[in-house]
């Protein structure tokens, strides 16, 4: 058995020095994750295996299983990728973060589709987002992803996956949202669930904190009267509720009603229903009814209410008011009721009461009453309503109504609710009174309904209506003594009327019309006198009674202006009297060429009487008011090309007959009247003396002599020319104005008016466009739209904090005005870096032509928002200075709402992943290259980005169609930049994420020390040496300096042949060729050191330590690699271990020794005589300085080994 437990050890041990030899080999960082979970926080990054469980919490862990999900984690984050806080606001923002995988078990084909619920606690996205690209690290697009507003994320793959057989494919993508308060509990952990593809669910547990909670049954009342009843219908409605945590259990809920002494409760009538599905009343509530002296209504609640969402109960009974208090018509007696809610609170546990009142108003309505007149019979309709209380009143209850003097009862009329009744037992009229009298006891509302005539003589005598006021009462056992009403109503009566019907400018005629008698009484010895308005004469043979023309009993005096008519030929009873209605019509003429000959209007007021032998004399009114015009200037176009305007004179809009009539225009200074543009009526004019239009260079007037008489409406249209320029030089509209004048032999001297032409001038006009969810806003600046010449004009725009300028996004054209000022984008035109200029701390953007322009442009730029200013409104206003002075162009407001989204790649930006590595070895990635970007302009993009240890830097959010440059200024530890370190590229939606692999030379040098073969302590000067490369070309010619030593700096890894050209002064010619190979395992200086032996005879004395010579080119302490793990040392033909000695048979003993640096190894050689041939001295087996040797281990391994070989060995001789 102890045998046994030897060997079982001894394999143990060996086993167990292996696996130490090996440690360090398997990556430390990489997890699986098998059966058991793990507890990860919200914002960390874990990796997930197919088929594991992983706890993800915010604070405490909740299991999730994702099985075989395509996604694998789900990750919610500030928008900066911090952590969330805890407790987490219920609104704040928060980045949700989708990792993916496609595992071997996924079989993904093209447009397969994979849909994700985003859970209701948080917002919906503003917008829809669509084709979002899903890419692996290698930017290959495995899916698209599209986000839309009902908050689901659908991913639509490619065909990638399945053309080239991939899998355990990964990624991720994201979007910014804020958490939807109203969706939150009031738990604390809140669990998150997110959908995946209805096939599986993710949940996050978040902890919000919590606040008390509050519960709360709201109680409101309301009522409606029945009269006809006498019945009060009381309302009551609760609406149970609990905040911060909806439906929480409210318990111990009772609801008293107190009724009133003054109301009587009506038993049968309660009810209470709930929109709760399925309640019922006989189990959820116990009611108590008021019964004898219990005056109070009890309804308690068997249950908790509050359970379902948005509960409510309607409790409804009636009550029936006491109005027997009434002693006076009209008068209000008011009834309240209240109503209380008790229920227990769940945070206190206290009982809570709120209250509900509720107050109905009635009002006494014994008697009401109205009347209206008929104007065609000459009579009014009167209504009388008793009883509107529906009280009850007893037989011989009468209605009493005194028919006012000048009023006729029409005893045919009179109706009780809507049946005629006769004068008889019930009804009488006596002493203008007219009685009703109840037969029977009433308990409801009646209506009596009766006519009279107008039989005042004086009531339509005149235009003065007369008002005839009737009074009814109602009288009887229990009815107030003043349950009465009297109505006034006016009887319309219109014995004249009159009116202006229209002017005629072209006759400068008025027609004016009277109405006389429209009630159509008997008139004697009528007259009717009109009194014309100065300005205005009759005009002779106008005059018309009902549309015929007559002269007949009509006189005209004109001396005074006055015309009388006494119906002559239309009276009747021996032609004395008229007793019909009568329309008059005559026109006037406007006698003042001051107001028809001009530009003006004229209000004439016409006055007419009406007298008879048995009416009082009644007079009215009209007005009309003249309008003239018979010159009118306007503006009717500007052309933005060249300059013109468009001018347009209206002539004689009245179509009078004009005689002579002349037009004359002086073009005012700034303006040139541009010939051939004249157009009369439409057709072209030429300059003439006599029948065409003339134009005086010198006065700058335009004159045009109309046919000697015109009766028509004329057209005069000409252009001018804008020639001040200066004009153009600021923004904003202007207006130009022009004056013309009409002359003509009735036109009072002349008139004239000024037409006017407004100009959009626009210098720099700036406009904002922005889609909400974008991160940025598109600029557009109109520059020079007047197509001025402007020397080397510049642009400066401060924009607001908050915006940032993508300088990449400048872009330039030409605009191509058209006549109506409108444009179409032209050309693009190149923008160089020296039209730009940008301060990122000033936000200061400058644009500059750097030269003159004369046509109009259209700068366009974006301006990134910051994720601070997501919600902000800007506002922006760019200058314009060029050789005229400085404008300003403002934009309007711009309401951002920042939403963003994205994943590997986006769909508006692109991405360029570089990757450095060695030259001559390509797996080998180099970390610590500094690299710049810029945009075209050669503006910086973003900040300097540093290689990581995987020699990888990734530039995001890289504009399309934009030409950018990447700059190494900072090689690797050891290594040049190779050339000028730039690559230039540009993206497009094709190429949108490239990856580009950038090469760095290793730093390699040789270094030949030259030195006394006989004393080695001598270093020698002088001594020339040419280097050339395996194809035998010269790479270098060096010289050693004073220290003995020649460099040559940055050498190609290879094979190299040397040889001595020149002797060191009083030395011979070494004539051997050494060789000297450079390759990636060589150290960074490649150190050889030869020998030279003394001339026979006098020697030059060499100093062990010379000054060193001032004029000397190598470098005599170059910077060895830190990183260089070797150092080789050449001498003659033979492989010396490092760090010990070596015996050459024929020359004695070689020892390696340190020299006192990491990497620099020197040969002393103990003998004179040194073989022919060369001597490799290899220290490769040297450790790196500051590297963690694993020389500790080996020792244990070998200890181990031994102990393990000892036991096996001592167990074979026990055996035998």
């Amino acid at each position: 058995m102890k045998k046994e437990n030897s060997r079982t050890i001894s394999k143990m041990l060996i086993i167990i020095m292996l696996l130490s030899m090996f440690v360090g080999i398997f990556p430390q960082d990489q997890m699986t994750y098998a059966d058991n979970p793990v507890n990860v926080t919200s914002g960390s990054a874990v990796n997930v295996t197919s088929g594991s469980a992983v706890n993800v919490t915010t604070g405490s862990g909740v299991i999730v299983n994702l099985g075989n999900s395509f996604i694998k984690k789900i990750e919610l984050t500030d928008v900066n990728g911090n952590m969330l806080v805890e407790p987490v606001s219920k609104d704040a923002e928060l980045k949700i973060k989708y990792y993916f995988e496609i595992p071997n078990t996924m079989n993904v084909k093209e447009g397969d589709r994979f849909t994700i619920q985003i859970p209701k606690t948080i917002q919906s996205i503003d917008k829809d987002f669509l084709n979002y690209p899903l890419n692996d690290e290698n930017g290959n697009t495995i899916a698209n992803a599209n986000f839309f507003t009902d908050n689901t994320i659908k991913i639509i793959f490619t065909d990638f996956v399945e053309k080239n057989a991939l899998s355990n494919v990964n990624g991720n993508f994201w979007v910014e949202r804020r958490f939807e308060s109203s969706n939150i509990d009031n738990q604390g952990d809140t669990s998150i669930i997110f959908d995946l593809n209805g096939e599986s669910n993710y949940e996050i547990k978040v902890n919000f904190g919590t606040t008390p909670e509050e519960t709360k049954v709201n109680i409101s009342k309301t009522n409606n009267y029945n009269a006809q009843n006498n019945e009060i219908t009381w309302e009551i409605e609760l609406k149970p509720n609990s905040e911060p945590t909806s439906n929480l259990p409210i318990e111990n809920v009772i609801l008293d009603d107190v009724i009133e002494d003054t109301q009587t409760y009506i038993g049968g009538a309660f009810t209470i229903k709930s929109n709760i599905l399925g309640w019922d009343q006989n189990t959820s509530v116990d009611v108590t009814e008021p019964s004898g002296a219990l005056k109070a209504l009890k309804v308690a609640f068997k249950n908790a209410i509050n359970t379902n969402p948005n509960e409510v109960y309607t409790i409804s009974y009636k009550t029936t008011p006491d109005i027997t208090a009434f002693t006076s018509d009209s008068q209000t007696i008011s009834f309240k009721n209240i109503a209380d809610v008790q229920y227990l609170d769940i945070d206190t546990k206290a009982v809570k009461k709120e209250t509900a009142i509720s107050n109905r108003n009635i009002k006494s309505d014994f008697i009401k009453k109205w009347g209206s007149h008929k104007s065609t019979t000459k009579q009014i309709e009167w209504t009388v309503k008793i009883n509107n209380n529906y009280f009850t009143l007893p037989a011989g209850t009468k209605i009493e109504d005194t028919i006012p003097a000048g009023l006729a009862l029409d005893t045919n009329s009179i109706k009780f609710d809507n049946v005629p009744v006769t004068l008889g037992a019930n009804l009488t009229y006596s002493g203008n009174v007219l009685t009703y009298t109840m037969s029977n006891e009433i308990k409801e509302p009646h209506v009596l309904v009766y006519t009279t005539d107008v039989v005042d003589p004086n009531a339509y005598v005149s235009n003065d209506s007369k008002v005839y006021k009737n009074t009814a009462k109602l009288i009887g056992t229990g009815i107030p003594s003043n349950a009465s009403v009297g109505v006034n109503v006016k009887a319309n009566t219109e014995v004249i009327s009159k009116k202006a019907n229209n002017a005629n400018s072209s006759t400068h005629e008025i027609e004016w019309q009277l109405v006389v008698n429209k009630n159509k009484i008997n008139i004697e010895s009528p007259l009717i006198t009109d009194t014309i308005p100065v300005g205005l004469s009759y005009v002779v043979d106008s005059f018309s009674v009902n549309d015929v023309a007559t002269n007949t009993g009509f006189h005209y005096d004109a001396t005074t202006n006055v015309f009388a008519y006494n119906f002559e030929g239309h009276k009747t009873g021996a032609n004395t009297s008229i007793d019909n209605t009568y329309t008059l019509k005559y026109r006037t003429k406007v006698l003042d060429n001051t107001v028809y000959a001009v530009n003006g209007s004229l209000y004439f007021i016409n006055k007419a009487d009406l007298e008879g032998d048995n009416i009082p004399k009644s007079s009215v009114t009209a007005g009309k008011t003249y309008v003239s015009k018979l010159i009118d200037k306007n503006g009717i176009g500007y052309d933005y090309i060249d300059r013109t305007i468009t001018w347009e004179i209206v002539v004689n809009q009245n179509k009078m007959a004009i005689q002579n009539a002349r037009i004359e225009d002086i073009i005012p200074e700034g303006q040139a009247f541009v010939a051939g543009s004249v157009k009369i009526n439409g057709t072209d004019a030429k300059a003439a003396a006599t029948d065409g239009y003339r134009y005086d260079k010198n006065s700058k007037l335009f004159t045009y002599n109309f046919p000697s008489m015109i009766n028509t409406e004329q057209k005069i249209v000409f252009k001018t020319q804008i020639t001040d320029l200066a004009l153009f030089n600021t923004n904003g509209s202007s207006v130009i104005e022009n004056t013309a004048k009409l002359f003509g032999d009735d036109i009072p001297n002349y008139i004239e008016d000024k037409g006017t032409q407004w100009i959009d001038r626009v210098v720099v006009k700036k406009t904002g466009k922005y889609d909400a969810g974008d991160t940025f806003i598109e600029w557009d600046v109109v520059i020079n739209k007047n197509l001025q010449m402007i020397s080397t004009p510049v642009l400066e725009d401060i924009l607001q904090e908050g915006l940032a300028l993508d300088s990449a996004t400048v872009k330039l054209y030409e605009l191509n005005v058209k006549s109506n000022g409108s444009y179409t984008i032209g050309d693009e035109i190149e923008v160089l870096s020296s039209n730009i200029d940008y301060d990122a701390a000033t936000r200061l953007f400058t644009f500059k032509f750097n030269k003159t322009i004369d046509k109009a442009y259209l700068l366009k730029f974006q301006t990134d928002i910051d994720s601070t200013h997501k919600n902000a409104t800007f506002t922006n206003s760019i200058k314009f200075k060029g050789s005229y002075g400085e404008e300003s162009g403002d934009s309007s407001n711009i309401k951002v709402a920042v939403q963003e989204v994205g994943g590997a790649a986006s769909a508006k930006n692109g991405s360029l992943t570089l990757i450095k590595v060695d030259k001559d070895n390509s797996s080998l990635k180099l970390q610590g290259a500094e690299f710049k970007m810029f945009n075209k302009f050669g503006d910086m993009v973003g900040t300097i980005v540093t290689t990581d240890s995987n020699g990888k830097i990734v530039f995001d959010k890289l504009k399309f169609g934009l030409p950018y440059t990447l700059k190494e200024i900072k090689a690797p530890t050891g290594y040049k930049i190779i050339g000028n370190g730039e690559h230039t590229f540009t993206l497009s939606s094709a190429t949108k994420d490239i990856t580009y692999t950038m090469e760095n030379q290793l730093i390699k040098s040789i270094k030949i020390k030259k030195i006394d073969k006989a004393d080695n302590s001598v270093v020698l000067s002088g001594a020339t040496f040419e280097v050339k490369d395996s194809k035998g070309a010269v790479v270098k010619t060096v010289t050693t300096g004073q220290d003995g030593i020649a460099l040559i700096n940055d050498v190609a890894l290879g094979a190299y042949s040397v040889k001595e050209t020149k002797a060191p002064a009083g030395y011979t010619l070494e004539d051997t060729t050494f060789n000297v190979n450079v390759d990636t395992n060589s150290p960074a200086i490649v150190e050889v050191v030869r020998v030279n032996e003394r001339e026979p005879g006098p020697t030059l004395d060499q100093d062990k330590d010379p000054t060193p010579d001032p004029n000397s080119t190598p470098d005599p302490n170059p910077t060895p690699d830190p990183d260089s793990t070797q150092e080789t040392t050449l001498v003659d033909d033979e492989k010396i271990p490092a760090g010990g000695d070596v015996d050459i048979p024929e020359s004695g003993e070689t020892s390696v020794q340190p020299n006192g640096t990491e990497d620099e190894f020197f040969v002393e050689i103990d003998n004179e005589e040194i073989p022919s041939g060369t001597i490799i001295i290899d220290v490769d087996a040297l450790p790196q300085t500051g590297e963690a040797s694993p020389l500790l281990m080996y020792l244990v391994g070998i200890l181990l080994i031994g102990c393990g070989v000892f036991t096996g060995v001592r167990f074979n001789k026990s055996k035998k």
